[in-house]
């Protein structure tokens, strides 16, 4: 009932208010799709309160909404939460964002925001998790995901919503995150391309992206809201923070999550790395 009664607040988003109740039984069952992992995992994995006990969404425009520290519009499916520089050179860097109370040490992002409130909002917004084999690729198969049918598959189509991510400092212009990562491999920015929803998992009645504070990640992990699945993401030593491209430590802005679209989605033409 309590899944019935958000999702059909999401489909009319007039006045809607989710108390701290059904943010809990939300996270409990499984925030939707999200499965009980290997006890195993995660390292790090603690036992936390969620901020979000006396969290409410508010309206506060014609299709914009506040959960928390997240702002997000029904119509555009757009999502803006607080962001601060947090390193801006060196490595690997294994997070684009986490939790100030997360793994700070390997992030270049950090936020305030809840990544409980983040879930909830992704789910008002109907965005799309899954996971499918991704974590095969750590040597996690235990969190393979059957899809519909019982059979499993690599495809990006067996993977959840694509997702772009832009940084955007007070009082300056958007900045593709995908610009903040140097591939190591290549001596270059990342490549342009989509993290996906993969949508992090519960462990023990705890949702871990909330307790880890794991929320993108850059090296593959099954506790982040968001992973990236292309070449070297199962590395963990290959990505690094980009000096060329991030702001100084300290720069407070906001990191803005949209549905990603391709540059042929776009009608532009893919432009290619220049060889080192």
């Amino acid at each position: 009932m309590i899944r019935s009664t958000i999702v059909s607040g999401s489909q009319r988003f007039g006045p809607v208010l989710v108390i701290v109740t059904m943010l809990l039984v939300f996270a409990l069952v499984g925030l939707g799709d999200a499965q009980e992992p290997s006890r195993a995992f995660p390292e790090g994995a603690k036992k936390t309160e969620p901020e979000s006990r006396s969290a409410k969404v508010e309206k506060i425009g014609d299709h914009r909404y506040r959960l928390g520290k997240i702002e997000f519009d029904s119509r555009s499916r757009e999502l803006r939460l607080p962001a601060m520089v947090n390193q801006c050179e060196g490595g690997p860097m294994e997070y684009l964002l986490v939790h100030e109370q997360g793994k700070v040490h390997e992030s270049i992002l950090t936020t305030s925001a809840s990544p409980l409130h983040l879930q909830i909002a992704l789910k008002l917004l109907h965005y799309r998790e899954e996971s499918g084999d991704l974590f095969a690729r750590i040597g996690l198969p235990r969190l393979t995901r059957p899809l519909r049918g019982g059979e499993t598959s690599s495809s990006l189509d067996a993977l959840g919503d694509a997702i772009a991510f832009f940084f955007q400092p007070d009082g300056g212009i958007e900045i593709p995150a995908c610009e903040f990562v140097l591939d190591q491999e290549t001596g270059h920015a990342m490549t342009p391309d989509s993290w996906f929803y993969t949508g992090s998992a519960v462990l023990d009645g705890q949702f871990l992206a909330e307790s880890t504070g794991s929320m993108i990640a850059i090296y593959l992990d099954p506790a982040a809201q968001f992973n990236m699945a292309r070449s070297g993401a199962e590395i963990d030593e290959r990505w690094n923070a980009n000096r060329d491209s991030i702001p100084a430590v300290g720069t407070k802005g906001t990191l803005i999550v949209r549905s990603y679209s391709s540059p042929e989605d776009r009608g532009e033409e893919k432009t290619s790395v220049p060889s080192p």
